[in-house]
């Protein structure tokens, strides 16, 4: 698998299903996904998760392995079903660039329901592009300090993504 184990780690690193991945079927990537959660479980440790059209399946998965020590799902992008059965087995609901188009009135009312608490705001820079419509020019980094106004660990609010006075204690 080759993880190096002898540090401190936090986590095991990104366990990916992507089914637009060239080159690797699903059944391949479930093998080292399976054998990944395996080593986590044994570590104790919680893990990333990159999901590409594969919620359910990596649902499945692991609950199949009774899997516990939670995460963060990374880059979501599935239905408000799907986060709460990740939810429940321990996850955090990462919400990225794609939160801030226009166009994302699913993942933003996705995001207006979820408890604060079961949500991590990623910038993954450069890979999770903002919208730009602050003016900034379209080549310009993704970097976290181009988030929009308004967007910090404490105040989401104005940036009109989650909409409302929304705290971390709203469920």
């Amino acid at each position: 698998i080759g993880a190096d184990l002898s540090g401190e780690e936090e986590s095991i690193p990104l366990l990916t299903l992507d089914t637009a991945l060239e080159g690797f079927s699903i059944a391949q990537q479930g093998y080292w996904f399976v054998a990944q959660v395996k080593l986590a479980q044994q570590e104790k440790l919680p893990i990333i998760v990159h999901s590409r059209k594969a919620n359910d399946r990596i649902g499945q998965l692991l609950r199949q392995l009774k899997f516990d020590q939670g995460g963060i799902v990374h880059g979501f992008s599935g239905s408000m079903q799907q986060a709460k059965k990740f939810t429940q087995l321990g996850f955090k609901i990462g919400l990225g660039g794609n939160l801030t188009y226009e166009r994302a009135q699913a993942l933003r009312r996705l995001a207006q329901a979820l408890p604060l608490t079961d949500i991590v705001l990623e910038t993954d820079a450069p890979d999770m592009p903002m919208s730009r419509q602050d003016g900034a020019e379209k080549d310009e980094p993704n970097r976290p300090d181009n988030l929009p106004p308004g967007v910090s660990c404490g105040s989401t609010a104005e940036a009109g993504i989650f909409g409302g006075n929304r705290h971390a204690d709203s469920s």
